[in-house]
């Protein structure tokens, strides 16, 4: 579900921060990585949880039963009715 790949790839970021960070040549990627993955790892954060797990285990839940399914951008033809 949606909240455990965000927590994985949260946990992906800071990784690799760390593994950036223990490098003693580092590369331009490097340097430009670490001056701006605490940004994003801080939104990831804040996305998790505006996320309330709770609620959108609901609303999974709520859709499963009825059988209705929005997949990629929520457009006429990429929703699926049952």
């Amino acid at each position: 579900k949606l909240n455990f790949t965000l927590q994985k790839r949260l946990s992906t970021l800071n990784k690799m921060r760390d593994m950036a960070r223990k490098k003693k040549r580092k590369s331009e990627f490097d340097i430009l990585y670490l001056s701006n993955v605490d940004y994003y790892i801080e939104l990831s954060q804040e996305a998790l949880n505006i996320l309330d797990v709770d609620k959108y285990n609901r609303v999974c839940a709520k859709s499963e039963e009825e059988h209705v399914l929005c997949h990629h951008d929520f457009t006429y033809h990429n929703i699926l009715l049952d």
